[in-house]
C-alpha cells in the first residue's frame, strides 16, 4: 500500500514538473518575442521611436553606457498625469519584472539545486537579448536594462525560496 502512494506521488510530482517546464520555456518564448519583436499590443513602433534617442538626444546613439542613466532619465517622467507617465513606468517597472519569473519558476522547477548556474543562464539570456537588440537595431542596448532584469532575476530567485517548501 505505501509503495502505491509513492508510486502515486513519484507521478504526480512528474506531471507537475512537465508542466512546470513547459510554462518556463512559454515564458521564455514570450520574453523573447516582446523584447526583441517589440510585440505589445498597445504600442505601435512609431510611438517607441522619439525615446530611442532619449538616453542621448544629441547623438542619438541606440545605446547606453552609463549606469543609472536612463533609469535617472525615465524617473523624471513618472510625474502622475504626465505624456510619458506609461512609457517610463512600463519601462522600469517591465524591465524589472520580466525576469521575475525566470529567477522564481527556476527555483521552483530546480528546488535547491543549481542557483548559481539557474542565476548565470538568466544573466546569459538578459546579455544575449540586449546584444541581439543592439545587432538588430530593435530598442536600445542599456546597462540599466541590464540591472533592473538582473535585479528581478534576483528577485525571483529569493521570492520562490518559501515556496520550494510546498
Amino acid at each position: 500500500m505505501q509503495l502505491m502512494s509513492h508510486k502515486r506521488l513519484h507521478s504526480s510530482l512528474t506531471w507537475l514538473s512537465i508542466v512546470g517546464w513547459l510554462c518556463f520555456l512559454l515564458y521564455l518564448c514570450c520574453v523573447f518575442s516582446l523584447l526583441l519583436f517589440k510585440t505589445l499590443p498597445f504600442m505601435q513602433p512609431q510611438q517607441l521611436s522619439p525615446y530611442l534617442t532619449l538616453l542621448d538626444p544629441q547623438v542619438g546613439e541606440a545605446f547606453n553606457l552609463k549606469p543609472l542613466h536612463s533609469i535617472r532619465l525615465f524617473s523624471q517622467l513618472l510625474e502622475p498625469g504626465g505624456p510619458h507617465f506609461h512609457l517610463a513606468l512600463l519601462n522600469l517597472l517591465g524591465n524589472l519584472l520580466i525576469f521575475l519569473p525566470y529567477g522564481f519558476l527556476g527555483r521552483l522547477l530546480l528546488r535547491n539545486k543549481g542557483h548559481f548556474r539557474l542565476f548565470f543562464s538568466g544573466l546569459f539570456c538578459i546579455l544575449l537579448i540586449e546584444f541581439l537588440q543592439l545587432l538588430t537595431g530593435i530598442g536600445v542596448w542599456d546597462i540599466d536594462d541590464i540591472l533592473l532584469n538582473t535585479l528581478g532575476l534576483i528577485l525571483g530567485l529569493i521570492l520562490a525560496k518559501p515556496f520550494i517548501r510546498l
